[in-house]
């Protein structure tokens, strides 16, 4: 599972949590090395039963980066490695930036040592003056216990508020007036410098490559109602089918969520694999095809090891 690729020292935002393209190199030649690159159809294949396979592996490639057409595609083209991305709609057909990462940027940009925990209340207290809402924001840290291997407590936390917890509207309120005060860049000219377009996504499947489903708007699928989530899978499935004329698609669930209803309506639309972000590895002989594991690029040899 891979995000941002790109060189850190020659970005304008080198904090970001990103991947460099020379580690992905190195982690590419490692992966050759000790595992067998699967292409959509084997693994369809593997789950039918019709084929076996050691050490099978599939790389895949979250939220439609500029990064992945850039820096990765052409590393995989040249090796005639099959890759599997999804974009989020929103993110290619739009001029927005979605709110998944305003927040990674603003992150990336806040100076070092700065309490996000205070930076939260202040926010919010600007933006509403309102002692409830502070008061509500210091009870749910006070009791959050949620852990996650790649980032400390505080920043979990500003991510779970600023991603789900708080009401939408509030939410979008907050992290623009961060992205504003931190970030403070044209959104158009950012969002398309960020995010794939839909002519460089047909390119790559042309080439080869695989294009799944990411949502719409990268929400929580299984946190949401159920008529949000037939929109998102809905809008999903008619933004692939200008891509490709396949029958069955991939879905990537965003922030890898996703409930009974979510498995049910991709069934429904055509969706035939979905992935998770449950760390672990995937059995086609016993394992779910809509509940796939993986594995963090984290898990990997990024650098010779000495």
């Amino acid at each position: 599972m891979y995000h941002y690729i790109r060189e850190l020292i020659e970005s304008k935002y080198p904090k970001i949590k990103a991947l460099n393209t020379t580690e992905f190199i190195y982690q590419i030649e490692y992966i050759s090395k000790n595992y067998q690159f699967l292409t959509l159809e084997d693994v369809r294949s593997a789950i039918k039963g019709d084929k076996c396979f050691e050490n099978g592996v599939v790389l895949t490639f979250d939220d439609g980066y500029a990064d992945h057409y850039n820096n990765v595609f052409p590393i995989l083209n040249k090796l005639g490695i099959q890759g599997w991305f999804f974009p989020p709609v929103n993110a290619v057909t739009t001029d927005a930036i979605l709110d998944v990462n305003k927040i990674h940027f603003i992150l990336a940009s806040i100076p070092e040592g700065e309490d996000l925990i205070n930076l939260l209340l202040e926010t919010t207290n600007h933006l509403h003056k309102n002692k409830d809402l502070e008061s509500y924001l210091l009870n749910f840290w006070k009791d959050f216990n949620f852990y996650d291997a790649y980032d400390r407590k505080e920043v979990t936390f500003f991510k779970h508020v600023l991603q789900n917890y708080l009401d939408e509207d509030l939410r979008i309120e907050i992290v623009d007036y961060l992205f504003s005060r931190f970030v403070d860049e044209d959104i158009k000219t950012f969002s398309s410098n960020l995010y794939m377009n839909i002519d460089q996504l047909i390119e790559m499947n042309d080439s080869g490559m695989v294009i799944g489903g990411h949502g719409a708007k990268h929400i929580w699928l299984g946190k949401s109602s159920e008529n949000e989530q037939i929109d998102e899978i809905t809008k999903t499935r008619k933004f692939l089918e200008k891509i490709n004329d396949d029958e069955d698609f991939v879905m990537c669930y965003p922030y890898g969520s996703y409930n009974d209803f979510t498995l049910h309506e991709c069934n429904k639309q055509g969706f035939d694999l979905g992935l998770t972000t449950i760390d672990g590895v995937f059995d086609p002989c016993t394992g779910y095809p809509l509940t796939i594991e993986r594995k963090d690029t984290n898990c990997f040899p990024k650098t010779k090891q000495i």
